[in-house]
């Protein structure tokens, strides 16, 4: 999700109303799950994305179908409480993503995936003591296990019982929280335990979001400096990139150390919509309580998300309920935050499921892990600075103007927002639910209206 996020037309009354995102016909994610590999192709080698898809069962049966072919298999943010001994038989898959789910156990049979290279497994239930170790390391190409964010797989003794069963080839990457040190101090090689503790014009903030094999990658085909997994942890492969980022462009001014590249991309939206939402806003900042915030890893004064029912795999459960009630209690802000979406993309007002609104957002470089796409985010309000700033590129960042205008970016770059003064209200529009979208742009045009 954004810190600055967002979602569709609202529900007044979940019982009797539908939602204009609501399926005809109820749809089973599972059957669809199913359909879309009975649709792949045959090919040498492929790669399987069910992310995203409220998947309850692991479609392992007809996963097998092509288990000669698939290299790597993305089962992220799904409703997955077990994963099927079958799995085992997925002997060509060299990358697994199965994080954000709910599993508690991994099963032995994890020892047949003989080529599996890379095993991302973080934010499930995983508990340290339980892991299938003899199964993980009968693994002969295994590169990086990934078990952070497991509410029982954290903290030094955790890293400690995880790594020392592998061998030093292979990283390891475990949460350990150091709450001695919440703003200056490093957390397992990053600096502040969340995007709210980091300066967002230093550079370093801006590249924390980055998992460590990425920024080796970085360093590696961008600056042609390699490094040894075994004997040199995250923290030094930050210093050394930071050095490599200072000794290319070494001026000092804002973005620290990379090209800035400032665009007119975002769509203008008309007074009749943003005065009314503005006077929304101003209203919630009254009456809420300012000691609630909810997301206070993130640096704003306001900070509440509202959720459709699609965001749910039992959409009609309590939690769909509860998030329905939500709304209605805010249904002036949920409605007037529409209309912005309507004018410019009334496409993607069908689509989105959730709304970030936000007052007084500042810095946070982060990255959104649950979007399955770009968002489309608008800023209101009396103000001075205040862009949205996006990682485009390992050399660039890109600055948007989004006060009264509505920009389309992918939050799955390090984003955040540059400086301001003044009264700065946003407003986000994310999907976390369906297929995942492919990554391809950071800063999107808005759709052409023309014809």
């Amino acid at each position: 999700m954004h810190p600055e996020e967002a979602g569709p037309a609202a529900l007044a009354d979940p019982e009797t109303q539908a939602h204009p995102c609501e399926p005809t016909e109820p749809t089973d994610p599972n059957v669809d799950a199913e359909e879309y590999l009975q649709s792949l192709p045959a090919a040498d080698t492929f790669d399987v994305n069910l992310s995203s898809r409220a998947l309850s069962i692991a479609p392992t049966a007809t996963l097998a179908l092509h288990y000669k072919h698939i290299t790597t298999l993305d089962l992220s943010r799904n409703v997955l409480k077990i994963l099927p001994p079958a799995i085992g038989g997925l002997h060509a898959v060299r990358a697994f993503d199965i994080s954000r789910n709910q599993l508690r156990l991994l099963p032995e049979e994890i020892r047949g995936m003989r080529s599996l290279e890379k095993l991302v497994i973080h934010a499930n239930k995983l508990n340290h003591t339980s892991l299938p170790y003899d199964a993980l390391l009968s693994l002969p190409n295994l590169q990086l296990f990934d078990v952070r964010y497991n509410l029982k797989c954290k903290g030094p003794t955790a890293q400690q019982a995880v790594r020392g069963k592998f061998p030093e080839a292979v990283e390891v990457l475990v949460t350990v929280p150091d709450v001695a040190k919440p703003t200056g101090g490093t957390m397992g090689g990053i600096v502040g335990a969340h995007a709210c503790d980091r300066d967002a014009v230093l550079l370093r903030s801006q590249l924390e979001p980055w998992h460590t094999p990425k920024l080796r990658e970085r360093l590696r085909d961008i600056f042609g400096i390699d490094t040894d997994v075994e004997t040199q942890p995250r923290d030094e492969v930050m210093r050394k990139l930071l050095a490599a980022y200072e000794a290319r462009y070494p001026a000092a001014e804002y973005p620290a150390n990379r090209t800035l590249r400032r665009v007119a991309t975002a769509q203008h939206v008309s007074d009749a919509v943003c005065e009314p939402l503005l006077a929304e806003l101003k209203k919630w900042q009254a009456q809420r309580d300012p000691q609630s915030k909810e997301r206070p890893t993130v640096r704003a004064e306001g900070y509440m998300i509202l959720r459709s029912p699609l965001e749910f795999s039992n959409k009609t459960g309590p939690k769909a309920q509860l998030a329905a009630q939500k709304v209605a209690r805010h249904q002036a802000l949920w409605t007037l935050a529409e209309k912005v979406v309507e004018e410019v993309d009334p496409s993607f007002a069908t689509q989105y499921t959730a709304v970030a609104f936000t007052d007084n957002f500042t810095g946070s470089p982060h990255i959104d892990t649950q979007n399955i796409g770009p968002f489309y985010g608008i800023a209101l309000g009396e103000f001075t600075g205040g862009e949205l700033c996006v990682e485009s590129s390992p050399t660039e960042v890109t600055c948007i103007d989004t006060r009264q205008r509505l920009a389309k970016v992918d939050g799955r770059n390090p984003h955040w927002v540059a400086p301001f003064t003044g009264q700065r209200f946003s407003v986000i529009f994310y999907q976390t639910i369906g297929a995942w979208q492919p990554m391809t742009a950071a800063v999107h045009p808005p759709p052409d209206r023309r014809g």
